[in-house]
């Protein structure tokens, strides 16, 4: 299990905490249906806007689903949310701007890189090929492969770690607007 530490300032008295998986159950099933939910074809219509969906019981989650190229997958290209889940609905809305406007950030920023990776990627095998016929066969057999995660896509085992620090950066900037003495997401 990957976990990453982020202190946002020397004094502060919060510690953003990362995990792959939920240590409790319950938020584990309630980020898991988030993500069903945000992920599902019938609410990802684009890219560019941000999709809430909010439940008296699982909470509030706030999502921006992308696509980044990605040849060993279907399509070529791969889908990926970003979430912000959060129990007070009112607080998540009040904060839609903000938190919108840095995970669209993130978003743009995957996408670049994924994309630079794709090509780099496109042009090693068209140029060590033995032709187009070679070529188009390569491109059939990679659906053989296992999906790849994002670090893998990115070709950057640190990307978990420079993204567990954005998401504390923007919790950090939440718990400033709204001074409060827990922190504002779980």
């Amino acid at each position: 299990m990957r976990t990453q530490k982020y202190e946002p300032q020397l004094g502060s008295n919060v510690v953003y905490l990362t995990t792959q998986y939920p240590s409790d159950p319950e938020r584990y099933a309630m980020i898991r249906q988030a993500c069903l939910k945000i992920l599902s074809s019938e609410n990802t219509f684009n890219d560019f806007t941000p999709i809430s969906i909010s439940d008296s019981r699982q909470g509030t989650a706030l999502g921006i689903v992308f696509k980044v190229p990605d040849d060993m997958s279907r399509g070529h290209l791969r889908q990926y949310a970003l979430i912000c889940h959060c129990d007070d609905e009112q607080l998540l809305m009040g904060s839609w701007k903000l938190i919108a406007a840095h995970l669209n950030l993130i978003k743009t920023s995957i996408q670049q890189r994924a994309a630079k990776e794709y090509e780099k990627e496109e042009t090693l095998r068209r140029t060590s090929s033995g032709g187009l016929d070679q070529y188009l066969r390569t491109r059939r057999e990679s659906k053989q492969h296992p999906p790849r995660s994002l670090t893998s896509v990115l070709k950057d085992d640190q990307f978990y770690g420079e993204l567990h620090s954005q998401f504390a950066y923007v919790l950090s900037l939440l718990n400033k607007k709204y001074r409060f003495s827990k922190p504002f997401l779980k």
